[in-house]
């Protein structure tokens, strides 16, 4: 199979493409793999030009694609509160079945990081970065488990409108930086985060080309979040048993 290897030393598989990231992340499950983590995005899109490799070894670009996190965050310049479920805001006021994050993992400090410090999940301005372990599709939600083995990563401080920030070099999320310092920051640390004016549970979509109108920032530096895509996303997707041990 034709596949890119990543400086990581982690194989990069194309599996065709599925209309929203559930789809996308079940595929790829089925096939012993795991979605691309953004990081990995980062590294194809940003830090180098290994997206046209992929163009030219599948013979077209498999972007837009999906990342394996979801980012999840409470509604603007709000934060998260104990016993509250976190529930997608955009889905649930356009009619599709919105992702939950349940608040019993918020609550609990087994669950994130060790490099996170858990007192600012319930401060305004934290964000947080998802892996589920499993996804529980019920009558009202697209319920997201989590496993401590794959821990919540805080994002702090995290972005509260549509504006430019600097990337956290541990995730590729950009936090909030102030406007007057952006200058002093290379290019290759901005990130434009597209983000609901509610709470949020869902995907990262990152792309090649600008479908995004309001900022002239490299189209490759956007991360944006609609879960559905009629033309579907393409399933970029590793094998996590060659992912190298940090």
């Amino acid at each position: 199979m034709n596949k890119l290897i990543l400086d990581s030393l982690v194989s990069v598989h194309f599996l065709g493409r599925a209309k929203d990231y559930f789809r996308a992340r079940e595929i790829a499950r089925k096939n012993g793999m795991r979605l691309l983590k953004e990081v990995m995005h980062e590294e194809i899109l940003v830090y180098s030009d290994l997206w046209k490799s992929l163009a030219a070894i599948y013979k077209l670009v498999p972007y837009p694609s999906v990342a394996d996190e979801l980012l999840v965050y409470p509604e603007r310049f709000g934060s998260f509160k104990k016993d509250v479920d976190v529930v997608d805001w955009f889905e649930s006021t356009y009619g599709a079945k919105p992702a939950k994050l349940p608040a019993s993992y918020l609550s609990d400090p087994k669950y994130f990081s060790a490099d996170s410090d858990y007192n600012r999940i319930f401060r305004i301005r934290a964000g947080l970065l998802v892996t589920p372990s499993e996804v529980e599709e019920t009558p009202s939600h697209m319920v997201v488990h989590v496993d401590p083995a794959m821990p919540i990563r805080i994002i702090y401080p995290f972005l509260q409108r549509l504006e430019v920030g600097c990337a956290d070099p541990r995730t590729g999320i950009p936090c909030f930086y102030p406007l007057n310092t952006l200058d002093s920051l290379d290019e290759t640390e901005l990130r434009l985060l597209q983000r609901t004016q509610g709470p949020g549970v869902h995907p990262i979509v990152r792309d090649t080309e600008n479908h995004f109108e309001g900022t002239t920032l490299d189209w490759r530096r956007v991360l944006s979040y609609y879960r559905t895509r009629e033309s579907g996303y393409g399933i970029l997707a590793y094998d996590p048993r060659s992912e190298p041990i940090s």
